[in-house]
């Protein structure tokens, strides 16, 4: 687990344990992906891109409170997104479904909370997230009898930034609305010639968070 390690060591690091610490929050919420199209062409004559249609996903989190304006948050993502393959040229132009994208992120944020004496706290917050997947899709996407297969995809760590806005029910429950950025260089485990595809991926959320 030197993943879950790392991210420990160095948000510690950045915020010293306090032995005053206020709270904790546990929170649910839904999100769903926004992941930006990606071309696989280089000649500018002929584009075949992948673009991708977020579907609904879920997740957890676990926030600590250190003072009243700063905590770190820990939060475990399940998101998925179908896939479409574009191809266009002079003479073509062509629409193909590719399959599924799923990925899992566990990630590590520092947040800073303002206005917290409202019932409306804004934050903002920066960490790492630990991204794993798999795509699974029709070896030949233009033949619709064409075999179905799954691969795995390379365990990847990248920069996340995170903004939201909680909006307090109580002193110990709160609506909250989030959105998330990273990157993931998407590419099969197994496949030691494939160039990685790079992904832009933003997450929007909306949950619940308990306080205790």
């Amino acid at each position: 687990m030197s993943i879950v390690r790392n991210l420990l060591v160095i948000l510690i690091l950045v915020f010293p344990l306090s032995l005053a610490a206020q709270s904790s929050e546990f929170g649910v919420f839904i999100s769903q992906p926004q992941i930006q199209s990606t071309s696989l062409a280089d000649d500018p004559a002929f584009d075949i891109r992948v673009e991708f249609d977020g579907d609904e996903g879920y997740g957890i989190s676990y926030n600590r409170y250190w003072t009243d304006q700063v905590s770190t948050e820990f939060a475990l993502q399940r998101l998925s997104s179908g896939l479409t393959l574009t191809v266009g040229g002079p003479a073509i132009e062509a629409t193909f479904p590719a399959g599924d994208l799923d990925l899992t992120a566990l990630s590590g944020v520092a947040q800073w909370h303002f206005g917290t004496r409202s019932r409306i706290v804004p934050y903002v917050g920066a960490g790492i997230v630990h991204v794993t997947g798999e795509a699974s899709g029709p070896d030949d996407p233009t033949d619709p009898t064409s075999p179905v297969t799954t691969d795995d995809l390379e365990s990847k760590t990248s920069f996340i930034a995170n903004a939201g806005i909680d909006f307090r029910i109580t002193p110990n429950i709160a609506i909250t609305f989030d959105a998330w950025y990273f990157s993931y260089d998407a590419v099969a485990e197994e496949d030691l010639l494939a160039e990685p595809i790079a992904l832009d991926i933003y997450v929007y959320s909306a949950g619940v968070k308990l306080r205790f």
